[in-house]
């Protein structure tokens, strides 16, 4: 299994969709399976569940997406989860081989704003999403709000303002980064060598400011069209998982989630387990996708 300290960004296939150009992790053949990171992440969060994908005969895909090094950022400025949404059906029509039938589908495993992302699509082209994961982050069709929520969400507010929130998230080598995973996920300890990796995917020209730019088109670019597709009732079938310990997001917000999915497989609490499940108990977190994966839809 390659470490991601023996990754060369510089060296990572690419591809070029609309208004970006996304550099991408890839392993294995067969049916194609997407995953999709949030923040503050990046692809090499899914190496680990590529090689297993990639195992039992997939063809697993993980896209840094638009905005963190080594992807470019958009050439349109477009960093809303539209955008994000039509990314993944890009890189589903670029990557999945057609079935007899001439359809290009995929599974998409979505954690963070990857979860929103994939939602989003799978509302949007139902037909081209097979199956659906999502970690970390609850389904908007009706996620109810707490005041616990509200101050956990303080950093949304404060990236609102303009400039500011970059100089201070930089500061001392992005060590605001490293207070995000530590609130986050309280229980557990990230590893340096992928905290450098995340760094590294934040640091380079125009990253910080792409990166932030997603919770702030969520609130400048939010319109009522976009607000219905991202919180309509999601048709594909669903996997979701909540860490019970997560400093990000409640676990209160998936209270209704049953109501957010027609053909909603199982809601995953994960105990002792923060924001970021597929990192802290993979081993479980794979297994469950795995049963999911090969289970009739």
């Amino acid at each position: 299994m390659m470490n991601e300290s023996a990754l060369d960004f510089s060296r990572l296939p690419r591809v070029q969709l609309s208004t970006v150009e996304l550099a991408y992790i890839e392993r294995g053949q067969g049916s194609l399976v997407l995953c999709l990171h949030g923040f503050p992440d990046n692809a090499c969060s899914w190496l680990p569940m590529l090689e297993l994908l990639a195992a039992q005969g997939y063809r697993a895909v993980a896209p840094f997406m638009r905005g963190y090094y080594p992807s470019t950022v958009a050439a349109d400025g477009d960093y809303s989860v539209t955008a994000l949404a039509q990314d993944v059906l890009d890189l589903i029509e670029h990557f999945a081989a057609p079935d007899s039938n001439g359809l290009k589908q995929a599974v998409v495993i979505g954690h963070d704003w990857g979860g929103l992302a994939a939602i989003t699509a799978a509302n949007q082209a139902p037909d081209k999403i097979s199956k659906l994961v999502v970690s970390g982050v609850p389904h908007l069709h009706k996620a109810p709000l707490s005041l616990a929520q509200v101050f956990r969400s303080w950093y949304v507010l404060m990236f609102q303002l303009p400039g500011l929130p970059e100089k201070l998230v930089a500061r001392k080598q992005l060590a605001f980064i490293d207070g995000l995973y530590s609130a986050w996920s309280p229980l557990w300890t990230v590893s340096t060598t992928h905290l450098d990796s995340v760094k590294a995917s934040l640091s380079a020209p125009g990253a910080l400011p792409a990166a932030l730019g997603y919770y702030r088109a969520m609130v400048r670019r939010m319109t009522p069209a976009r607000w219905e597709l991202i919180s309509r009732k999601t048709t594909v079938p669903a996997l979701v998982f909540s860490g019970l310990m997560d400093g990000s997001t409640g676990h209160e917000l998936f209270r209704y989630t049953a109501l957010c999915y027609e053909n909603l497989h199982a809601l995953v609490k994960m105990t002792s387990v923060g924001h970021f499940p597929h990192l802290e108990d993979h081993d479980f977190f794979a297994h469950k996708v795995l049963m999911f994966l090969k289970a009739k839809a």
